[in-house]
């Protein structure tokens, strides 16, 4: 309640933008750092310069779903620029040129566009992207993991002439990484499952000299009809 004064304090006195926005971001640094996330889109509001890169920032902290759900909620009510603050954000995250940001983070990014069905075409855009990403990395389940939280999104986009090429490109992706998974199976299957043949070597015709016992060579035959019928499936 008292930086609160201060903020109305400062407004009242007419201080410089530098001076109550130097105040306020300090103290919303604070807020950050002690995971008060009811409080800093109060503070975010009166900021007169740059308000999108702090609450962005602030929301990359933001990992639990009922708390990032309560940060959108309250900017908002505060009235920032929420949309472009995600915006910002999942740009940020979706920097394929930056190390310190792993692929689970950037995967768990997508969800920040998620939230509100007015970005539903930029989360289509941006998903694909990293998809395409994941792709080329050579980690095909990461980007199905993708695709797969576009799906709500594709379906509500189906007739919307402005992401026709999105949702074409979604399609593609969908359809290329549904069939490497299926080529794996196939691969791991074929090489590494396959039924091995049953050695019959020692099977001669009647009255051959190394003529298995009649009890083996229905044990025999019956593991050669068990591997053709394991071979053909």
């Amino acid at each position: 309640m008292c930086l609160k004064k201060l903020v109305y304090d400062l407004d009242a006195d007419n201080a410089t933008v530098a001076v109550k926005d130097k105040v306020l971001k300090r103290h919303i640094a604070f807020l950050v750092n002690e995971g008060r996330v009811a409080q800093v889109a109060w503070y975010a509001a009166h900021l007169q310069s740059g308000q999108v890169e702090v609450y962005a920032n602030f929301l990359a902290t933001v990992e639990q779903r009922e708390d990032r759900e309560l940060a959108l909620e309250l900017g908002y009510e505060h009235g920032l620029p929420m949309e472009e603050a995600r915006r910002l954000l999942v740009h940020k995250l979706l920097d394929f040129s930056d190390g310190d940001c792993d692929d689970d983070e950037k995967v768990a990014a997508i969800d920040w566009l998620l939230y509100s069905p007015t970005q539903e075409a930029d989360a289509v855009r941006q998903g694909c992207a990293l998809a395409r990403y994941l792709i080329a990395e050579r980690k095909p389940a990461k980007a199905g993991t993708v695709l797969e939280k576009l799906s709500p999104c594709v379906a509500a986009l189906a007739e919307d002439e402005v992401s026709t090429s999105f949702v074409k490109e979604f399609h593609c992706l969908t359809a290329y990484v549904e069939a490497k998974e299926l080529f794996e199976e196939w691969f791991a299957f074929y090489h590494k499952a396959r039924p091995v043949k049953p050695d019959t070597t020692g099977i001669t015709p009647a009255g051959g000299q190394e003529r298995h016992q009649y009890v083996d060579m229905v044990a025999t035959e019956g593991k050669s009809k068990r591997y053709l019928e394991e071979l053909s499936r």
